[in-house]
């Protein structure tokens, strides 16, 4: 059987750096009706606003801020300011880019006009909570935000997870790893402590949802699951963890239910209260084999 989608009119809005008289606004302007598995004719975009300018290539990849040529811990614009050892990277919804970096043990935030601060962090090794500059960090090496602006950092050394303000006020937070993905919860990859996949709620409760010791082993209940080496996670919008296991070199999935329901793996019930709007979402179950 045929099955036929309807492509309404597409606008593509070009992100672009520069001033322009009038931005660019690309469509297609007519709409159309596709049939799977047959060939499409081209669908030529129309530009109906501003010049597009030559550089700005979708995939086109350059320097943001940073030198590619000196380490550094100086703050500017662009290439003027400097990092060592960036290594964790996340953005707020306002566009601002926040950056764990490592060998300065600070955490730095980058406008999205390229201008770089230091939000926290001396640059001496510590575990100080204070204000902005006052704090300190050992080697930093995850970051994520939450819907208030709030940062929370994998103070990988310090086997902590420090918080700080939009105000730059650091404070330990909890727990030990590599921050991950905030949907109201917070979850860890426990990357040395016990190799799990950890979750901290928004008043500090920590539980541990998936991995039972260090190896490689998938399966459908999420305690007896196995990682190496659970270095950084990624929350996607259907409900989906999405976990670079370090040391055994591939990324793993983990399928999470909306916050306040629990599945059973060994009887398949999913219970509980759903205390959040969910998107529909379609779940596969997979039985663990019996000998």
């Amino acid at each position: 059987m045929e099955k036929k989608l309807l492509l309404n009119t597409l606008a593509l809005f070009l992100g672009i750096n520069t001033i322009l008289a009038q931005a660019p606004s690309i469509n297609y302007n007519v709409s159309n009706v596709f049939i799977q598995n047959t060939l499409i004719s081209p669908l030529n975009p129309v530009n109906t606003g501003g010049v597009v300018p030559a550089v700005a290539a979708y995939g086109q990849v350059s320097l943001f801020a940073g030198d590619i040529s000196n380490s550094g811990s100086a703050d500017g614009i662009g290439s003027a300011a400097r990092f060592n050892n960036p290594y964790g990277i996340t953005a707020d919804s306002s566009g601002n880019i926040y950056v764990a970096d490592r060998n300065n043990h600070k955490i730095r935030k980058i406008t999205s006009a390229g201008v770089v601060t230091t939000l926290a962090g001396s640059g001496t090794v510590g575990h100080i909570d204070a204000i902005g500059s006052a704090a300190s960090f050992n080697n930093p090496i995850g970051v994520t935000v939450d819907a208030s602006g709030n940062v929370y950092v994998a103070d990988f050394a310090n086997h902590k997870i420090r918080k700080i303000t939009s105000a730059g006020v650091v404070t330990t937070f909890v727990g030990s790893g590599t921050a991950g993905e905030v949907d109201g919860n917070i979850y860890v990859g426990d990357l040395t402590g016990g190799r799990k996949i950890r979750k901290i709620t928004s008043v500090g409760t920590v539980s541990t949802i998936a991995g039972s010791e260090g190896g490689y082993l998938d399966s459908s209940v999420p305690l007896n699951a196995r990682f190496n080496a659970p270095s950084d996670i990624v929350l996607d919008g259907n409900g989906n963890l999405y976990i670079a296991d370090n040391a055994s070199h591939n990324i793993r999935k983990m399928v999470l239910l909306p916050a306040g329901l629990t599945f059973n793996g060994i009887t398949g019930t999913i219970s509980g209260t759903p205390t959040v709007i969910f998107p529909s979402t379609d779940y596969t179950i997979t039985a663990p084999m019996h000998h």
